[in-house]
C-alpha cells in the first residue's frame, strides 16, 4: 500500500476495498460469527499500521487492483501495452535479448530488448528460456474454489475480517471477501474425498458445503465460477541471467497460506524497476542490478517456507514486520497528510531539519539553549 500511495493510487484502491480488520475469524459457520475466535495472520491492524505507516493494509480484489495498475501504466506516453500476445521464447543475442511473441491471430514477430523482466507466472516461459529451475515441492497444496455472490455481510454483521476459517467438519473451508460488496470465494483444501476414491467433489456437493458454511439458503447464493487449484512452495535457483530477470511467481511460488504472493510480487517489481531505471538513466552502473536478488531472495525464502507450514497463516504481525518494512526509512508525519515517505524522489533524497530563525534578542536570551540544540 505504501508503493501504491507513492504512485498516487491509494485512494482509488481504498475505494473498492472491503472494510475489514486484517485478521482471521475461526467459526463453525457465518451464522455463528459472534462465537468465533479472532486469529492473527501476520497483517497489521489499523492501530498497528497507524504507528508505522502513512497508510494501512487493505483487502482488495486482485482483478480490481490489476485494472487500476493497468490504467495507471497506460497513462505513460513511454509505455506500450499489448493484449493477446504470448511470449514463445527469449534468446540471448550478442548485445540484446530477442523475444519471440505470437499474437491472437497467430502472427509471430521478434522484439529486440536490452532487458527482459519475466513476470509470467509459475510456468514461466521466460524462466525456461533462461535455463533457470525452481527448487522445492511443486504440488504441495491442492483445492477447489467457488466464486459466488451473496448478502453474506448481512449475516456476519459487525464481524468483518480478512478471512474466515470454517471449523465445522461438514463445512470446513475458507471464506474470503472478494470485492464488489457481495462477491465471495469459498475455498476447500482437497487431498481426496472421505471415501478415499480421490475424485474431486462435484459442483453440487461444493454448493451444499458452501450453504452450510454460510448459513444461507440456495436462493440467496448465485455461483459464478468453479475451479481447482494447486500450489507449490518453490524458489528459483537464481533470479536473473545476463539481462533477463524474474519477478513474482516466475521467481518464487507460495501457497495461499498467509496471502503473501501478490504482495511480494509487487515488491519485487518495485525493487528491480527503480534499479533498472537508474541504470538506464546512467545514474548507476549495471552492478546495482545484482542487489535485486540479494535483497529479495531472503524475503522470498521466508514467505515460501511460511506458506509451506500448515500453521503458517497464523502469525503475529510483529513477526513479519521486518520483512514488511524492508529497511525503508521510518515514517513520521512532517505536515498534515504528508509523511517522510512522501518526500522521497526518483533519485537520492537528502533530508535535513530546518533550524528556527531567531531575532537578535532571542539569540542573546536563548544563547545557551541555541548552542546546545546546534551541538
Amino acid at each position: 500500500m505504501e508503493l501504491l500511495r507513492s504512485w498516487g493510487l491509494e485512494d482509488r484502491i481504498h475505494a473498492d476495498a472491503d472494510d475489514v480488520e486484517m485478521t482471521m475469524l475461526a467459526m463453525t459457520s457465518a451464522a455463528r460469527a459472534d462465537q468465533g475466535e479472532v486469529i492473527d495472520v501476520g497483517y497489521p491492524t489499523r492501530s498497528q499500521s497507524a504507528m508505522l505507516s502513512p497508510t494501512r493494509a487493505v483487502c482488495v480484489a486482485q482483478d480490481h487492483l490489476e485494472s487500476e495498475l493497468l490504467e495507471h501504466l497506460a497513462g505513460y506516453s513511454t509505455v506500450t501495452v499489448e493484449h493477446g500476445c504470448e511470449v514463445l521464447e527469449v534468446a540471448l543475442a550478442e548485445r540484446s535479448l530477442l523475444v519471440t511473441v505470437r499474437d491472437a491471430a497467430g502472427r509471430r514477430r521478434v522484439i529486440e530488448a536490452g532487458y527482459v523482466v519475466g513476470a509470467d507466472g509459475a510456468r514461466s516461459v521466460v524462466r525456461r528460456s533462461a535455463g533457470i529451475v525452481l527448487d522445492g515441492p511443486d504440488d504441495l497444496h491442492r483445492g477447489v474454489r467457488v466464486e459466488f455472490h451473496a448478502p453474506l455481510w448481512d449475516v456476519l454483521g459487525k464481524h468483518r475480517h480478512l478471512i474466515y476459517a470454517i471449523t465445522d467438519p461438514e463445512a470446513s473451508g475458507v471464506l474470503l471477501p472478494a470485492g464488489r460488496s457481495d462477491r465471495w470465494i469459498f475455498a476447500v483444501s482437497y487431498d481426496g474425498d472421505d471415501t478415499g476414491s480421490g475424485e474431486w467433489p462435484t459442483n453440487a456437493a461444493l454448493v451444499q458445503r458452501l450453504l452450510k458454511a454460510t448459513g444461507l439458503s440456495r436462493r440467496d447464493v448465485r455461483t459464478t465460477r468453479f475451479d481447482t487449484f494447486s500450489a507449490g512452495a518453490q524458489v528459483a535457483d537464481r533470479f536473473s541471467r545476463d539481462r533477463l530477470f524474474l519477478v513474482g511467481d516466475a521467481a518464487h511460488r507460495v501457497t495461499p497460506r498467509g496471502g503473501t504472493g501478490l504482495n511480494i510480487a509487487l515488491a519485487d517489481g518495485y525493487n528491480l524497476g527503480w534499479k533498472l531505471g537508474w541504470v538506464l538513466r546512467g545514474w548507476a552502473s549495471t552492478s546495482l542490478l545484482a542487489s535485486y536478488e540479494s535483497e529479495r531472495r531472503p524475503i522470498a525464502r521466508h514467505n515460501v517456507a511460511r506458506s509451506a507450514d500448515p500453521a503458517g497463516a497464523s502469525r503475529p504481525a510483529a513477526s513479519e514486520r521486518h520483512l514488511d518494512l524492508g529497511g525503508r526509512i521510518p515514517h513520521r508525519w512532517v505536515a498534515p497528510g504528508r509523511s517522510t515517505l512522501d518526500l522521497l524522489g526518483e533519485g537520492l533524497t537528502l533530508m535535513g531539519s530546518r533550524r528556527p530563525r531567531l531575532t537578535r534578542n532571542d539569540g542573546i536570551r536563548q544563547r545557551g539553549t541555541t548552542r546546545r540544540r546546534a551541538a
